[in-house]
């Protein structure tokens, strides 16, 4: 099974080293009913687990790396019980939503699904936000109901539950309604189609920018809730004042560490929004951006790249920032900058990509001058 991101099979007995990557630290099964695993362990875990049908290996699609795995067994009344736990590096993207949106749409569209349930630790906030994104009813709070583990005397620690379903007649109604927001961009047609629909478009300045900018931006606030953002930046070319640039304003979304990606993305309506998860981002995750403005028949007449980001450690700011703060200020630079835009616009019309790597080295030259002065 193949998703926008991910291929989702069966478990091998090679998988071993993958799942010994998650499986062995503690962080990551502090809510399962098990302890750590050992190398030992794994290389059994991974043999038992490619003969049970119920266990799925979530690998990113563009590498092949197993970075978690969703549990999805068939029980009574034709009823199926979901789980999953992911390697801690890649959490955080939406892959664990992207995953199991995809079984529990199979189960219940091809294999006669009636119900789909799920537990998990009310301690464990990511794993209910995540089965409240797909549409599942808390049903029940369970208390101190189970215990897996024991405390240094041989005490049980006892756990609360929580208790969440599904119902086919409610996942369909769903389903169709809340599509995972990168599936959107299927709707804009192949790649080829993308390019041309897409071209690169260089404009004069547009003093309405700045407020495009603002609007977008008190929109944003209002969506997300102040709480959930640390800052929000008016960055790329449309904050130049008098740059000529694409009719696109880019925003810097800065998020507290505590916010899960996919959280964001529940927030934002997904008719409205696209998020995207550029495999490449040399910045740290959440690896999200999120575009607005993109129809099947074109460019809408506001259009919007949001650049997801949890801030970054120490004193120095991000590059954008500082090479928006540098054009600002130096005209010859904003000019020249223009004057290569342009001359690629004609090379790169259907081509964003390479348009965008063909600034690249300009870019970087007066990013390391502007923070260079910066010291």
């Amino acid at each position: 099974m193949e998703t926008a991101r991910l291929h989702i099979r069966p478990f091998r007995p090679d998988d071993w080293p993958d799942l010994y990557a998650y499986l062995s630290l503690e962080e990551v099964v502090k809510y399962e009913p098990y302890g750590v695993f050992t190398e030992e362990a794994c290389r059994q875990e991974a043999l038992s687990r490619a003969q049970n049908s119920a266990f799925w290996a979530v690998c990113l699609k563009d590498s092949g790396k197993l970075i978690g795995n969703v549990y999805l067994a068939k029980q009574e009344f034709d009823t199926w019980e979901l789980g999953f736990v992911f390697n801690k590096g890649y959490q955080g993207n939406g892959y664990a939503t992207e995953a199991a949106f995809a079984l529990v749409d199979d189960v219940f569209k091809n294999q006669h699904a009636r119900r789909v349930t799920a537990q998990c630790n009310p301690l464990n906030r990511p794993s209910w936000k995540l089965l409240e994104r797909l549409g599942m009813r808390r049903e029940g709070y369970l208390i101190q109901n189970v215990y897996f583990k024991k405390d240094a005397s041989g005490a049980p620690i006892w756990a609360d539950t929580f208790e969440y379903g599904i119902l086919s007649s409610e996942w369909l109604a769903f389903a169709d309604e809340n599509k995972p927001p990168w599936r959107n961009s299927e709707a804009l047609g192949s790649s080829q189609a993308r390019a041309k629909l897409f071209p690169i478009i260089l404009s004069e300045y547009n003093p309405a920018w700045p407020a495009w900018f603002t609007e977008e931006k008190t929109n944003l606030e209002a969506l997300i809730a102040a709480e959930n953002i640390v800052r929000i930046s008016h960055i790329g070319s449309t904050a130049v004042p008098g740059l000529l640039a694409k009719p696109t304003v880019d925003i810097l979304l800065e998020i507290p560490h505590t916010m899960a990606a996919e959280q964001l993305i529940a927030a934002l309506p997904s008719h409205e929004y696209i998020a995207l998860y550029p495999p490449d981002m040399p910045t740290p995750p959440p690896h999200l951006t999120v575009i607005k403005g993109y129809t099947p028949a074109g460019f809408a007449e506001r259009v919007f790249h949001i650049h997801v980001r949890c801030p970054k450690d120490g004193d120095d700011d991000w590059d954008e920032l500082l090479f928006r703060d540098y054009l600002i200020v130096h005209p010859a630079a904003a000019a020249e900058y223009a004057a290569l835009k342009r001359e690629l616009s004609l090379r790169f019309e259907h081509d964003r990509d390479g348009y965008t790597e063909a600034k690249g080295a300009f870019i970087r030259a007066v990013t390391e001058q502007a923070r260079r002065r910066s010291i």
